[in-house]
């Protein structure tokens, strides 16, 4: 369809050609498609006919047909007040362009270097002055010294709104200019021809002080004024080619934000001299430790009037026995200020590198001086290596034994050479054997060993500095077993009309546990021998010895006996030892060790050992008591004791029995003899009964006035009742002063009554006399005072006694002691 005027012809909308049959190209529309689309959302094109973008427009442009932007601000907001944390903008929204009708407007801002804008809340826009007004607005919350952008977005009541190339302005935040920086700044590696210099800023944003953006370093000496710019506030520069022995002032000025200066902060260096030059005439010589070098030199030619250090660095090249060892960690530095070194704990035996440098007071020298080294040997600290098999062969009198050279050659110390042994034996820790051999030869035999017998060879490594006696192999091994030794001591110690009674003690070396005894023995004349084979048996009344009784004998005939000894490790008899014996029966030799086991006042309990030799069937032990006293009246001696027949059945290491019905305070003979078919010989002892029980009469200690009726708390009279007379036993009276004054305490000599006196007084007790039973009987009232004794007022107010009785005979004794009511005086 075409449409014409008087002017033009044109095609309908949306069309286009010179038939208008051709729909508008992308991006046009309209009649004959003259017009060219909007800014429609996607890149879309919109519709052909209307020009309507009907997904909608692009950010910021205003719909349907996309073509203008939202309503901006023509002009930028003018900045009209600016504080350490604020700005105040005027913003004039009577001058705008775009479409739309805005209703809100919202201030945005940033720091300079930032891309993200700060959105505050938006504000509406005063109706009755429809965009005819200057409003004001503050942005608050801002850095001090900071660059800040700032402008104002139109939001339209659709809600859309352009922001793409909005008007902005900019201002910076008001801010303190610093007097001086903190920089942290210094010099370090410092040289003959460098330093390395290095500083430090950090800046708080909060912070009212302007912000430091660039550094000026200036280097200062005599004439000379180098200057640098530099921006980086954690920084560094190396200054090169500066003269050594040089004194300098170097200079870091900080440059603020707002373009002002800060003062300089200085620091002051010294280049190093030049260094000396290396060292002469080097000598090392070894110690004998081998653990050390002696290094010795002559300083450089251009050391003179200068202090110099030295640094001795040393390392292991290789050992000289070991060179497939890698020894380098054998290393350090000496640093010196003399013209001589000791390195100490070297590697022995080996060859060390060692370097001289000379170090000038402030740093070390270009090159160094260099020498190589052998230490001297040493002796060895390491061990023969074990065999895999170290027991080659081992039989009951030799062994043959062997070893490797040492798997770690590295502490050799030196040339190897040979090898030391020693053979110890267990028990003893005796050195029976010890010599050396060749390094060729890892092995050693030894003969003429004890059987059944622990040995202990040890080996250690000989080199050319001596030989390790701290670091050895140790071989164990124990030979075989053979036949006991003779057995000991074989005797007969009984014997009866068809019996003997064989003990003997076990042989010297056993070569192992005894499994059992061989006892063989034949008549005399008779030619004809019989064997007896008997576990090993300890005899009843001798533990440690054996015994055994061949019975079945003919009665009065000669026989003769052999006793061998068989081990558990090898089934052969050991050497026999012989006695002879007649099957007589004789008497016995008296019983050992008779002696009286316990005591009391009317009984004694005797003990006594098996005799040596019964030489007959033991039935019985006769025991014969009899009474000896010497100071018992006549009349009343001698104790009736019937002979006692104390039978037994078993040989025993002792026997015991219990004498009955004595009398106490006596003493008394006791023999004991053996019988067999007749009285054997008697051993005899002599014993003593307890004395009776010491018992004072129930007014044993009373307390007497004087007889003129004046009564002195001071003197004291006291009658002591003894007790009754016994013959034979003496009698001692203790009389005491109980005190509760813990000062006059008095020690006793007798244990026993000072411990008797603990357990019954809780006070502390004095001693006033000691009296014999005749002097009681004799005088038994005594007076005595007390302030002459020592005691003061206060000690004698309480009044209280004991009397202590104790009865002896013949070093056995009992007490007994009586103590009187306490009195106030």
């Amino acid at each position: 369809m075409i449409f014409c005027t008087k002017e033009l012809c044109s095609c309908a909308p949306g069309l286009q050609g010179a038939k208008c049959d051709t729909p508008c190209d992308l991006g046009m529309y309209g009649a004959s498609c003259r017009q060219k689309c909007g800014k429609c959302k996607y890149g879309e094109t919109c519709d052909r006919y209307t020009g309507m973008c009907r997904s909608g427009c692009s950010a910021g442009f205003y719909p349907p047909y996309c073509k203008q932007t939202y309503k901006v601000l023509k002009y930028v907001p003018h900045i009209v007040e600016v504080t350490y944390n604020s700005l105040k903008i005027r913003i004039p929204l009577r001058d705008v362009q775009g479409e739309g009708e805005p209703i809100l407007y919202q201030v945005q801002y940033k720091e300079e270097e930032q891309n993200v804008w700060s959105k505050l809340s938006p504000r509406l826009i005063p109706n009755e002055t429809e965009l005819g007004i200057v409003t004001e607005f503050e942005i608050m919350g801002l850095f001090p010294g900071k660059v800040y952008e700032t402008r104002v977005i139109l939001i339209d009541k659709d809600g859309g709104s352009y922001q793409d190339d909005v008007p902005k302005n900019k201002a910076r935040t008001k801010c303190t200019d610093p007097v001086r920086g903190d920089y942290k700044f210094s010099a370090r590696d410092v040289d003959q021809t460098s330093v390395l210099l290095e500083w430090s800023y950090e800046h708080e944003k909060t912070s009212l002080l302007c912000e430091i953006v660039e550094f000026e370093l200036s280097v200062l000496s005599g004439s000379e004024h180098l200057k640098y710019l530099v921006t980086e506030k954690n920084g560094s520069k190396r200054l090169s080619n500066i003269m050594p022995d040089t004194s300098y002032r170097v200079q870091l000025v900080g440059k603020t934000v707002t373009g002002k200066k800060t003062l300089p902060v200085e620091i002051t260096l010294h280049a190093l001299p030049d260094a000396p030059g290396s060292v002469r005439a080097v000598n090392v010589v070894p110690l004998v430790s081998g653990r050390q070098l002696n290094v010795t030199w002559q300083p450089p030619l251009n050391s003179q009037d200068k202090s110099l250090r030295y640094k001795v660095t040393y390392q292991c090249a290789y050992l000289l026995a070991c060179e497939g060892i890698d020894c380098a960690r054998s290393s350090g530095v000496v640093e010196v200020s003399t013209t001589s070194a000791v390195l100490d704990h070297l590697q022995p035996h080996a060859l060390y590198q060692i370097e001289i440098t000379s170090l000038s007071p402030a740093g070390l020298t270009s090159w160094s001086y260099a020498i190589n080294a052998s230490t001297a040997h040493a002796a060895p600290r390491v061990k023969p290596s074990a065999a895999e098999h170290p027991i080659l062969a081992v039989a009951n009198t030799s062994v043959s034994v062997n070893w490797k050279p040492p798997e770690d050659c590295s502490a050799l110390n030196g040339y190897i050479y040979g090898y030391s042994y020693s053979l110890v034996e267990n028990s003893t820790a005796d050195v029976m054997r010890q010599g050396t051999v060749p390094e060729n030869s890892q092995s050693v035999n030894f003969s003429g060993l004890t059987p059944s017998h622990c040995y202990e060879v040890y080996v250690s490594v000989v080199t050319s500095a001596g030989t390790g006696l701290s670091d050895l192999l140790i071989i164990p091994f124990c030979t075989t077993s053979t036949a006991p030794d003779a057995v000991q001591s074989l005797n007969v110690y009984k014997r009866g009309r068809r019996m003997v009674g064989l003990r003997w003690s076990p042989p010297v070396n056993t070569y192992g546990d005894i499994e059992s005894f061989i006892i063989t023995y034949s008549k005399d004349g008779s030619g004809y021998k019989k064997k007896l084979i008997t576990e090993p048996t300890y005899c009843g009344a001798w533990i440690d010895l054996y015994c055994y009784t061949v019975s079945g004998l003919s009665p009065g005939k000669k026989y003769h006996f052999e006793v061998q000894a068989r081990n558990k490790e090898v089934s052969i008899d050991g050497e026999p030892t012989a006695v002879e014996a007649v099957t007589l029966e004789g008497a016995s030799t008296p019983p050992v060790n008779l002696r009286i086991i316990n005591a009391t006042e009317n009984s004694m309990l005797v003990e006594w050992g098996m005799p040596d030799n019964i030489n007959g069937q033991l039935r019985s032990f006769i025991i014969i008591v009899e009474q000896i006293d010497t100071q018992v009246n006549s009349n009343e001696c001698c104790d009736d004791i019937p002979l006692q027949d104390y039978r037994v059945s078993s040989e025993e290491p002792s026997y015991q029995y219990e004498i009955t019905g004595l009398s106490a305070a006596r003493t008394y003979s006791v023999a004991v003899s053996a019988k067999t078919v007749s009285l054997g010989e008697e051993s005899r002892i002599i014993g003593h009964t307890y004395p009776p029980k010491a018992i004072l009469p129930q007014n044993a200690l009373t307390v007497v006035n004087t007889e003129s009726g004046s009564y002195s708390p001071d003197v004291v009279t006291l009658q002591i009742h003894a007790a009754d007379r016994i013959n034979g036993v003496n009698r001692t009276y203790i009389l005491l002063y109980l005190t509760r004054d813990s000062s006059t305490q008095q020690p006793l000599e007798d244990n026993d009554l000072a411990t008797l006196l603990q357990s019954r007084f809780n006070e502390n007790y004095h001693l006033i006399s000691e009296y014999t039973q005749e002097e009681v009987e004799n005088q038994s009232v005594v007076t005595f005072h007390l302030k002459e004794m020592g005691f003061v007022s206060t000690e004698i107010q309480f009044q209280k006694y004991a009397l202590i009785l104790i009865q002896e005979y013949m070093g056995n004794r009992s007490m007994d002691i009586f103590i009187t009511e306490e009195t106030e005086v």
